[in-house]
């Protein structure tokens, strides 16, 4: 009985943490905001203890930070980690790419032209800006995942939640929607040519010029960042 109660309350602080951790990703809870405990407990209908362990999973993920005698606020959006990460991400990716591309992995082709055409479908009835980062992150999943190199991805995850957050704010203006699936039509079609050159400068723009891209949401919206 004691496993069963673990097990359910595991349940209950992921759904809560997930929760809240969509909220921060969509800008539904703003950077810099105060997140009351009481408010967490209310609002998720959990404990007081599982309201404590969701904050402490959100701030291992640098999404809110704990102020001792202050409170917890939402992390304002650093720039300079999301750039770190994408300089990161664009060389170990720009490797499993080739590694993928000489593969003849019909497997991948077919999942991929199914993430394809979900996202499509999705642009076309003007669906949550959140559901198209989660279609645009599994489309490179499925590479990392057929190149048996899914735990290089999962660990790249841990920097992907503040990259997503800026990635919302670009989507919510207008920006980069069908940018990002045109660069993944690309890279599907780099497969089935085996460009190798192509693919590499359709990776690096995709990943591209975060400051430049940007720009006009960080001037309009300087308390949100971290420069």
């Amino acid at each position: 009985m004691k496993f069963y109660e673990s097990y359910e309350n595991e349940k209950i602080n992921l759904k809560a943490f997930n929760t809240l951790k969509r909220n921060i990703i969509e800008a539904e809870i703003l950077p810099g905001e105060v997140i009351k405990e009481e408010v967490i407990k209310n609002f998720l209908d959990i404990s007081r203890t599982l309201s404590r362990e969701t904050i402490i999973k959100l701030e291992k993920e640098n999404l809110v930070k704990v102020i001792p005698q202050k409170g917890t606020y939402v992390t304002k959006i650093n720039l300079k980690k999301i750039e770190d990460f994408l300089y990161m991400r664009k060389t170990i990716e720009e490797k499993v790419l080739i590694l993928a591309l000489n593969s003849d992995n019909k497997n991948l082709l077919n999942k991929l032209f199914l993430n394809l055409s979900q996202q499509k479908a999705l642009i076309q009835i003007d669906s949550s800006s959140f559901d198209l980062i989660n279609l645009d992150n599994d489309f490179h999943k499925i590479i990392f995942e057929e190149c048996n190199l899914i735990y290089i991805w999962e660990m790249l995850q841990t920097f992907q939640a503040q990259y997503d957050r800026l990635r919302i704010l670009g989507l919510k203006n207008g920006l980069t929607k069908h940018t990002m699936l045109d660069h993944h039509s690309q890279i599907y079609e780099c497969f089935i040519s085996k460009n190798e050159i192509k693919i590499k400068e359709i990776l690096n723009s995709h990943l591209g010029e975060l400051r430049n891209l940007y720009k006009d949401i960080i001037s309009k919206n300087p308390d949100f960042f971290e420069l």
